[in-house]
């Protein structure tokens, strides 16, 4: 029975009549051993979260889609808003920079999804919340670090409310 024991990875034998130190002793290694494979779970689950943040890191880059068929690339946290008017949308970044692509707000609506910092706040216009400088509920303006005024649609209006109110 020993032999068999070893075969299959025991954790220890026990032979009658049960001794209760011995049988104390067993359930004290098998504590210990359940408890190391919990450690070794969450030092794989620690890796996972390390790996993770590698990749968002790539994340923080979004393709910009030109008139010209080129596809560039720019960092999310430098784009203080996106808006669309007459059929261009633009994403207005620091440093007065402005760049234009032909893909529609939708389609950066849903690339950034999930991204908090991002919030589209009416038909026009995406707002990075970042650069969010002040916002009035009484006017439905956000104005954000670059100066620049955006109006908020008022059903929008409650949520970046909300949104706020989450982030302080």
């Amino acid at each position: 029975y020993i032999h068999e024991a070893l075969k299959v990875s025991a954790l220890d034998f026990l032979v009658k009549p049960i001794d209760k130190e011995q049988l104390f002793g067993i359930l004290d290694k098998a504590k210990n051993r359940i408890s190391k494979t919990d450690l070794v779970q969450r030092i794989a689950k620690l890796e996972d979260s390390v790996r993770m943040l590698d990749t968002r890191a790539i994340n923080f880059r979004i393709p910009v889609y030109r008139v010209n068929g080129d596809i560039d690339y720019e960092d999310k946290r430098e784009i203080i808003f996106i808006s669309t008017e007459d059929n261009v949308t633009r994403l207005l970044l620091r440093g007065d920079r402005s760049v234009a692509t032909t893909k529609l707000l939708k389609f950066y609506e849903e690339l950034l999804d999930g991204d908090n910092s991002f919030l589209r706040v009416s038909k026009q216009v995406i707002l990075n919340l970042e650069f969010l400088k002040s916002f009035s509920p009484k006017t439905d303006e956000a104005i954000m670090i670059d100066g620049s005024t955006i109006q908020v649609s008022r059903r929008k209006s409650v949520e970046l409310l909300h949104v706020l109110s989450g982030k302080t």
